[in-house]
């Protein structure tokens, strides 16, 4: 049940889903892993097989994870303090997709 990320580093970061879920339910990433070169915009989605409070960590290579926010289903986004405001999430409901994104417009 977990999903990958491109995070605010100047190496490689990743980052890890996780959503509230229980029995049978099944969390899928895509694209599965993604590179872009640095200042580019990164996307990740996460699909689910059941609404859920969806949890995003992200990790430097080799490092702990660390929680960078959650989604619930309702929409409403729980961001760590030093998430920098460059990512933002979403979570379209009827599709049960959560949408992590890291835009290169926003500094920090």
């Amino acid at each position: 049940d977990s999903n990958t990320h491109h995070s605010h580093c100047s190496k490689k970061c990743v980052v890890v889903a996780f959503a509230e879920i229980n029995g049978q339910d099944v969390v899928s990433q895509y694209p599965r892993e993604k590179t872009e070169m640095e200042g580019q915009d990164v996307a990740l989605n996460c699909n689910i097989s059941r609404l859920a409070t969806v949890f995003w960590y992200r990790q430097n290579p080799g490092g702990a994870l660390h929680y960078a926010l959650r989604i619930f289903s309702s929409g409403t986004v729980d961001k760590s303090p030093d998430l920098p405001e460059r990512f933002t999430a979403e979570y379209t409901s009827p599709r049960l997709v959560s949408c992590l994104s890291a835009h290169s417009s926003l500094l920090n």
